[in-house]
């Protein structure tokens, strides 16, 4: 009996450490996917809030780093976008990047170009030596580097490429793999190996070739489709080959045809990088990205909701777009998506959002820059003259009796001025009207304050056509008793007859 029970406690502590092990093993391999992958550590000039590392998701999965804290001899708190001049957000996507800055904002300011996500944290990084690491509860990854490895003050930051660190030009957002033919030199130069110098030139003589088109414009939000088409030394089809793409914004994708949506406007370098055995070729192409024609087009803080409305024809990926009350913000989960030419309702109930002051309500993109404000003209690219306004209600003429005398024009409603071309105006909130010709048609306003103004135009050419007719009237009465009037002084006595 006692063999037995010895037996069962020695197979629960087996079980209790497999399990154990498991989950330690697990939660390594879970944070093993987040990599220290380029670091800045010598700016050239004053480094004073100026240095940043870049971290790169290579798994599978989304990352988020709630919670984790960087550590360059003292640990820092990761300050979630958009504070202190970040943005993006603390989830990082599969195979995406992020940059960890010691001044979010001013690293903005020096990269204006730059679309994908910053982090503010505290960081003082040493010029000759250092170690760095990600912690999440325990340590996720660490880099070690010294000033004789390079990128000391010359412009250049240090980055991760197989295994080993490089000394060359920044890479924001994008891969570090350099071309196969400059791989093959730094190993040789690093290695002392000059005869792979030899199968440099032979590899220089052969190439495989790949084509993407040409430079094209998308809609943000909208996903569109990026295709490939590559050739080998015989100009063959390409068999078997390794598709990385990088979008321009900190996103990566693998694949000969990919999916890729922008989350907000601006010219984008979409670069492919393409390799087959020993052999790699990339082809480059500008992206622009135009704003989505998307509107707040209703709030009801009595039924406690609010109204998005997508007015292109196409359906719009709204992952990690804001909505703001004043100071108060939702993030919209990844991956909501608004139908074409569709309304999406957010209750208050899960935005946990009250607009105290309506036209104080925004829709943002995930940087943070406005896409729409309530109640105010919102000038739209891709429809010219393309403006949405909300009229003001009742209750909003009656608290603001000013608003009529800002020049703002009628109702409060911004004035528009005529142009010989076509204009087409939206009026955002419960009605909407068009005008498709502005030298044809009047604009068309909502609500019974509008009819009655275009009751009272009906009445005015009305009342000015009567005018009209009363003065001609008038004019040719007087004309005709002038001629009478002449008839009766050019008669006389002879001019009569008496008829018996």
């Amino acid at each position: 009996m006692t063999r037995i029970l010895e037996r069962n406690k020695m197979k629960a502590k087996i079980k209790f450490s497999f399990i154990f092990v498991f989950v330690l093993f697990w939660g390594n391999i879970a944070n093993a996917q987040i990599v220290i992958n380029e670091i800045m550590y010598d700016i050239e000039g004053s480094d004073d809030g100026r240095e940043w590392i870049e971290i790169w998701n290579n798994g599978n999965e989304d990352v988020d780093l709630t919670g984790w804290k960087f550590n360059d001899g003292s640990s820092h708190n990761l300050n979630e976008p958009p504070k202190n001049g970040g943005q993006g957000s603390l989830i990082i996507g599969a195979g995406s990047f992020a940059i960890l800055s010691g001044d979010a904002e001013l690293f903005r300011s020096e990269h204006p170009s730059f679309n994908g996500t910053v982090i503010d944290t505290v960081m003082s990084l040493g010029n000759t030596t250092d170690t760095l690491s990600l912690i999440n509860e325990a340590e996720v990854d660490s880099a070690t580097y010294n000033k004789e490895m390079g990128a000391n003050g010359d412009g250049n930051s240090l980055q991760l490429v197989g295994s080993s660190w490089l000394s060359v030009s920044p890479t924001l957002g994008q891969p570090n793999s350099l071309n196969e033919e400059a791989s093959l030199v730094e190993a040789a130069t690093v290695s002392g190996e000059m005869s792979l110098v030899v199968e440099t030139e032979d590899l220089m003589k052969k190439r495989i070739l790949v084509d993407i088109g040409n430079d094209k414009n998308v809609i943000v939000g909208a996903s569109s489709v990026f295709e490939a088409l590559a050739v080998g030394l015989e100009k063959e089809p390409l068999q078997n080959a390794r598709y990385v793409w990088s979008f321009g914004d900190g996103d990566t994708k693998e694949g000969e045809n990919v999916l890729h949506n922008y989350q907000y406007p601006g010219e984008y370098v979409v670069v492919l990088n393409i390799s087959s055995g020993k052999y790699s070729a990339s082809d480059r192409i500008v992206v622009k990205a135009l704003p989505a024609d998307i509107i707040i087009s209703n709030i009801d803080n009595e039924k406690g909701f609010l109204e998005l409305q997508n007015n292109s024809n196409y359906e719009l990926n709204l992952s990690w777009w804001m909505i703001k009350s004043e100071n108060n913000y939702f993030t919209l989960p990844k991956d909501t998506i608004i139908l074409a030419n569709k309304k999406m309702i957010l209750p208050s109930k899960i935005t946990g959002l009250n607009f105290p002051d309506i036209n104080q309500t925004f829709l943002l993109y995930p940087n943070g820059e406005t896409v729409f404000q309530y109640g105010k003209i919102v000038a739209n690219p891709l429809i010219k003259n393309n403006l949405g306004v909300k009229p003001p209600s009742k209750a909003n003429l009656e608290a603001n009796p000013t608003s009529r005398a800002e020049g703002n024009g009628i109702l409060g409603i911004p004035e528009v001025s005529a142009e010989s071309e076509p204009v087409k105006k939206e009026i955002v909130g419960t009605e909407y009207s068009q005008i498709e010709d502005f030298n044809k048609s009047q604009i068309a306003f909502v609500g019974g304050a509008v009819d009655g103004l275009n009751l009272f135009n009906k009445w005015t050419f009305l009342l000015m056509g009567l005018i009209l007719i009363s003065v001609v009237g008038i004019l040719f009465s007087r004309k005709m008793t002038e001629e009478i009037s002449l008839e009766e002084e050019t008669l006389s006595a002879d001019d009569f007859k008496i008829i018996d």
